[in-house]
């Protein structure tokens, strides 16, 4: 990974003490990745991939616009290096491309920046409609929860990357937030990085104050990041995965035991999030078994319990558009109905608000297993309540 700035936007005061004004400063890195070293060969190699280009600054800036086709020449002559450009002026990108971009260079993505919901619902309609052959969107610093559902759907997003902020007593960052966002990542098949909790970092309610330089070592010790798409120009420190079968994985060189712990672990914390975050719930929290429905499943057995999940889960949620959807699970009858309004899974809507599970598609296998793994995690809860 590498930082190209090729300009900095400084602040310019007039000697009256006028207001400031914007001013360009074009440094010796400006050509940067056409500059030889004294064997004639390029100072940038590919062993540098990715190139971040402005990120201290912008790239789509107005006031850099005479000088911006050099840039792309520079990038159109070194096809050998992954260039990322990440901006928050969306709506002058159409304007600034040169004239043989057509659908985009191979070496090039573009990333989207935003802060919250409504720079969102701005910027990536107009993102969408770029011609672009690589996007990704930027959420740093991530000011509030996103909805990002219609967006990813049709995987023109590659890829998302989110953060709180680093600055001390900045904007508080949310854990919650940024489970959300993993969550609709995993649900679209979209690659997910998290790439700093930020200096104010809150979870399960409390607020944490995390340093500067340890901000990307704890978000990478939440051990949540996705890849789906076989991109290049993904930094190797980000090419980590909870799902085995996507990409590249951090745990290719562990034997199947440590994997299944890591994996066990990271299950574990995800559910007990969940179900800090039901605790905190009134309608969620009154939803209790009964000794009635403690004997039921002492004489049927956890396993036949399961089953009975499962084939709920399957017929009464499972298909595209469920039967009475909102009314379908009755209130009483069975341990499972009183787990899932316990557990926010009694219908679709709720699937999509609490777990984020989109709507008006078929339920996967693999969402099918992740409702029923979160009820009998309930189940077991009530019976170790009832027990001690």
């Amino acid at each position: 990974m590498y930082h190209w700035n090729p300009w900095i936007l400084n602040q310019q005061v007039s000697k009256k003490d006028a207001p400031m004004s914007p001013c360009l400063h074009f440094g010796e890195n400006f050509d940067l990745p056409i500059q030889l070293d004294s064997m004639g060969k390029y100072l940038l190699s590919p062993e540098q991939n990715p190139i971040y280009i402005c990120p201290d600054s912008e790239f789509f800036l107005k006031e850099a616009d005479e000088k911006r086709d050099k840039i792309w020449e520079m990038i159109k002559e070194r096809t050998d290096l992954d260039f990322i450009i990440i901006t928050k002026k969306i709506d002058r990108v159409k304007d600034c491309l040169p004239k043989d971009w057509g659908m985009g260079y191979d070496n090039v993505t573009l990333s989207c920046l935003c802060t919250n919901q409504t720079q969102a619902d701005l910027s990536i309609p107009i993102f969408l409609n770029l011609p672009l052959k690589y996007r990704e969107l930027y959420l740093e610093p991530l000011l509030g929860p996103i909805d990002l559902l219609k967006y990813l759907k049709d995987h023109r997003i590659l890829k998302v990357t989110c953060g709180g902020d680093e600055n001390e007593g900045g904007s508080p960052c949310d854990y919650q937030w940024i489970l959300s966002l993993k969550d609709q990542c995993q649900a679209t098949g979209t690659d997910f990085y998290f790439k700093q909790t930020g200096n104010r970092f809150i979870m399960k309610g409390k607020e944490y104050r995390i340093g500067r330089k340890d901000q990307i070592r704890q978000a990478d010790k939440a051990n949540i990041n996705l890849q789906f798409n076989q991109k290049k120009n993904i930094p190797f420190g980000q090419q980590k995965t909870l799902g085995v079968e996507a990409g590249f994985s951090e745990f290719e060189e562990m034997d199947f035991s440590q994997l299944m712990s890591l994996q066990e672990a990271a299950s574990k914390e995800v559910y007990e999030d969940l179900f800090y975050r039901l605790g905190k719930s009134k309608f969620r929290s009154r939803f209790q078994l009964k000794e009635e429905d403690f004997k039921y499943i002492e004489e049927k057995g956890l396993d036949v319990i399961e089953s009975h999940a499962r084939d709920f889960i399957t017929k009464r949620l499972g298909p595209k558009e469920p039967e009475h959807d909102g009314k379908q699970t009755p209130m009483r009858g069975h341990p499972i109905f009183i787990g899932q309004h316990a557990t926010a899974t009694c219908c679709r809507g709720c699937l999509y608000k609490w777990h984020h599970i989109p709507e008006h598609i078929p339920l996967s296998q693999k969402e099918i297993d992740y409702i029923v793994n979160v009820l009998m995690e309930w189940v077991k809860k009530q019976l170790n309540n009832r027990n001690n």
